[in-house]
């Protein structure tokens, strides 16, 4: 993600930090694989997800029953006025 140069940059600098002491120099440190993390840790986040898009597909409906709402109030008020 957008953070992975941040955080790579950060285990640069402790690394770094580490070796100096015993006189090796760090200059370039390289991902070997993608992050990993545990299956739980990934159901957690789909399932924060799934649960924020069913928030806002019920918003969405929420909204959509009010405008249909008003526009039958509307219809009904307009149709008792033209009486």
């Amino acid at each position: 993600g957008p953070k992975k140069a941040a955080l790579l940059s950060a285990v640069q600098r402790d690394v770094a930090r580490y070796f100096e002491p015993v006189g090796l120099h760090v200059e370039q440190l390289y991902w070997a694989s993608n992050i990993r993390v545990p299956d739980q840790v990934l159901s957690q986040i789909n399932t924060k997800i799934a649960n924020e898009q069913a928030a806002l597909a019920a918003q969405a409906n929420v909204a959509t029953v009010k405008a249909n709402a008003d526009a039958r109030i509307a219809d009904a008020d307009g149709k008792a006025k033209a009486s």
